[in-house]
């Protein structure tokens, strides 16, 4: 059930939730909602915990749920979380050493995409992804070095 919990009167469902960005250092992995709020947008597998559920447990499963599997070796690299009014949502990154396919998805969402982040100001970002987009890329760039000229680039792509 949705609750208008967020800061500035926005629906939200549930009181905390969490999901995973999985990363190459170069690419980030989108799925796109196929239907109910912001259908059609780009975003990160993730969703509302269960009662007495950690948000590290809520990712990973809302991630096997939305994609079919957790991918052998991903390594937690950060967490993001972001408090709007009542509601808490924590993101994970993950390091992964290449981008997996086989992906199962859920009747959640209609595709999945390995997105170059200098790339990804060209996708219709769920509104919560778009507002914190560029953390993430910071953050990345922080755990895996690239060179200088490839991190300006994708920072000045979603600017």
């Amino acid at each position: 059930m949705w609750h208008r919990i967020g800061s500035n009167g926005s629906r939200r469902y549930g009181q905390k939730g969490a999901g995973m960005l999985f990363t190459d250092g170069t690419h980030i992995l989108l799925l796109r909602r196929a239907d109910g709020h912001h259908k059609e947008t780009w975003g990160l597998p993730g969703g509302k915990a269960k009662l007495k559920e950690n948000p590290f447990a809520t990712a990973k499963r809302e991630t096997e749920e939305e994609i079919g599997r957790f991918p052998t070796g991903a390594r937690r690299i950060g967490k993001l979380e972001e408090h709007d009014g009542l509601h808490i949502w924590t993101n994970f990154i993950m390091r992964i050493d290449k981008p997996f396919d086989n992906l199962r998805l859920s009747a959640e969402h209609s595709a999945w995409r390995w997105v170059p982040m200098n790339t990804i100001q060209g996708y219709r970002l769920h509104p919560d992804l778009k507002r914190n987009i560029k953390r993430y890329i910071h953050w990345i760039s922080l755990k895996i070095p690239r060179g200088f000229k490839e991190w300006l680039e994708a920072i000045k792509a979603i600017s």
